[in-house]
């Protein structure tokens, strides 16, 4: 009996952490299912009836180093819609190997197997093991590896040295950190941290959690479960837990784990239009305003798209530190910038993302929201600038950029503060960013700048 098991990929993008993604960091997402075969004549409602009664799959993947990335995966099977699939798992982009592919039973028997290159049963299938896999952005890849009924045959037959494979009862724990933190506004900030699990002496293990709702599979045992949540610069926090306790959690309510900042402060800033004070200037527009703008933008258009001559971008930001304690040391500042559609392209491509780099300097003299023009555009100094590069574009639609460097203590000890200019210093083509300025009229894409600071 031959059944085909199939291996879906599906691209996405990440989760929900703050931080920028490069391109070799992207992610997709494999799933892995079961349907009868088609050419034999049967249905995906046909799955039970054939006598398939399984539970989970077992599966080694290997990355193109030979590196497992999943290695004896326990993956539980769930019935949809007549179709057996696992949740989606996430991997890097790349090329894999499939080196190991078995179906079990809810009681730890081995009843299917994808047989290996060289084994006895080999002939049988078409393509046996290992097979390529590759996760990709952007299109959905299928492998389909075949599998043979036990039927009592030994591991060697298929090319195992011992299937040698336990299915352990499990449990799946949805679990989430975020920041607690009363200056930081809904919605929740989630974020990275570390977990440790540790059942009894002998079994203990470190996840890291992602800053999304993490999906963290533990075996299954009667004793009580203690999770330790770390994270640099935050207080630790520690939970006792009884199974049923864990089973009950899920996507839709996962345990939520506030971490506290053990040593900063956070001050976060969010201004609006009335209190906002950002400002775009415009080459081909020398003596005129744009103080009430509604992006923050640094771009370039070349002569034969616009006027006579090629148009240029700049924007610069500047905020009330007036609620910022005296006695603060600045630790960390970060600038939150959100948007709709990051850049400006006359075609996105790889290298028209490489040739577009641009920059935020720290501004050293005054200048006024409602009168400045390019004309009079604020000096800045490249002492501490901050450069950016663009990434893929990604579900969160924020960039989050560390200018602690831009914040700095002159000689007589106190904080200059005449702002940030964003310019472009490298471009081709019709490029450049777009984001949104506190005149923006979605309030919740307002520029944010939050401060971690400690005090005496």
């Amino acid at each position: 009996m031959v059944l085909f098991l199939g291996l879906a990929t599906v691209t996405g993008a990440m989760l929900n952490t703050c931080d920028s993604v490069e391109r070799d960091n992207s992610e997709g997402r494999i799933s892995f299912g079961i349907a009868a075969d088609a050419s034999a004549g049967g249905l995906k409602s046909d799955v039970d009836s054939t006598g398939i009664r399984t539970h989970y799959v077992i599966v080694t993947l290997a990355n193109s180093n030979g590196e497992p990335v999943l290695d004896h995966e326990v993956l539980r099977l769930y019935n949809f819609s007549g179709y057996w699939l696992t949740e989606e798992v996430r991997l890097k982009t790349g090329v894999y190997s499939l080196l190991e592919f078995l179906v079990a039973d809810a009681d730890g028997n081995v009843i299917y197997a994808a047989p290996k290159e060289g084994s006895p049963k080999a002939y049988l299938v078409n393509d046996p093991l290992p097979i390529r896999v590759e996760v990709s952005e952007n299109q959905v890849s299928r492998v389909l590896p075949e599998v043979l009924a036990v039927n009592g045959e030994p591991p060697e037959s298929f090319g195992y040295l011992s299937f040698g494979y336990t299915v352990v009862k499990t449990l799946d724990l949805f679990i989430a950190a975020y920041i607690d933190n009363p200056l930081i506004e809904a919605p929740t900030l989630l974020t990275e941290a570390m977990l440790e699990v540790r059942i009894s002496p002998d079994w203990a293990h470190i996840f890291k959690l992602m800053a999304n709702v993490n999906r963290i599979t533990l075996p299954l045992e009667e004793s009580r479960y203690l999770l330790t949540i770390t994270k640099e610069g935050y207080v630790p926090v520690e939970y006792v837990m009884s199974p049923k306790e864990l089973m009950e959690t899920s996507p839709e309510n996962p345990l939520m784990v506030p971490l506290k900042t053990s040593e900063y402060q956070i001050l976060r800033l969010k201004p609006g239009p009335e209190e906002g004070i950002d400002a775009t200037v415009f080459a081909s527009r020398p003596d005129e305003n744009f103080g009430k703008h509604p992006y923050f933008e640094a771009a370039m258009a070349p002569p034969y798209v616009v006027y006579d001559h090629e148009e240029i971008s700049r924007s610069m930001i500047r905020f009330d530190l007036g609620s910022l304690p005296k006695s603060a040391t600045i630790r960390k500042v970060d600038l939150v910038l959100f948007y709709r559609y990051p850049f400006f392209y006359d075609s996105i491509t790889d290298e028209s993302m490489a040739n577009l780099k641009a920059v935020f300097q720290r501004i050293i003299s005054p200048w006024s929201e409602d009168k400045v023009t390019w004309n009079t555009q604020p000096e800045t100094t490249e002492e501490g600038q901050v450069f950016l590069t663009p990434r893929p574009w990604l579900s969160a639609n924020f960039y989050t950029i560390d200018v602690t460097d831009l914040f700095l203590y002159n000689s007589a000890g106190t904080l200059e503060n005449y702002g940030i200019m964003f310019k472009l210093i490298e471009s081709k083509g019709i490029t450049g960013y777009s984001f949104a300025s506190s005149d923006n009229p979605e309030p919740a894409l307002y520029p944010v700048l939050a401060i971690q600071y400690t005090l005496p």
